[in-house]
């Protein structure tokens, strides 16, 4: 978490879309949000838009955009329904603010041309952060990478036991049931 974490707070002035890739379950949207809860404080505008795969497969996509777009521009009334954010007024907006952006669980890039648009409509010092199982939805577009690698079998272990037992290790009469969830899950 600290690499992704430096690579929002080095201060230049570039907009930066940084993506964040793993298998399911893996902690992803978990090192998203504890990053955007400690550095949203040093933005003009946040947004973090979570389950977007699920959402666009119901059909919500113009909703998830205008939500996003409001939500950064503080302006919860603004509503747009055309397929592109073209608008003058609206990219005019969000050139002025350093602004951080969260999609959470992309699962095509085109995902992210609709929900964001291009990187010079965004403030100096933007970040964009986006989650996904499915490393080809960087093929462009990405300015870093960072990937969550699966947990060996000892910190699986410990990670399972400070959550079961508040302690780095297993209780002596739950060490074979705790070692059979650990392999089950596969780090």
């Amino acid at each position: 978490m600290a690499h992704v974490e430096s690579l929002l707070c080095t201060g230049s002035a570039d907009v930066r879309i940084i993506g964040i890739w793993g298998m399911g379950g893996i902690g992803k949207t978990t090192i998203a949000e504890a990053i955007y809860t400690k550095v949203s404080s040093q933005y003009e505008g946040c947004y973090f838009a979570a389950n977007v795969r699920e959402n666009w497969e119901y059909s919500r996509k113009n909703e998830l955009r205008t939500k996003l777009l409001a939500g950064v521009l503080g302006d919860q009334n603004l509503d747009i329904s055309t397929p592109t954010i073209s608008s003058t007024f609206v990219v005019g907006r969000l050139r002025r603010k350093k602004l951080l952006i969260v999609l959470d669980d992309i699962s095509d890039s085109k995902q992210i041309e609709y929900l964001v648009g291009e990187k010079d409509w965004f403030g100096p010092g933007s970040r964009i952060i986006v989650t996904t199982r499915n490393k080809e939805v960087f093929n462009s577009g990405v300015d870093e990478l960072y990937q969550v690698k699966v947990l060996n079998s000892h910190e699986s272990l410990k990670l399972f036991s400070l959550n079961a037992f508040q302690q780095d290790h297993p209780m002596r009469e739950y060490q074979h049931l705790s070692d059979r969830a650990v392999d089950y899950a596969k780090g």
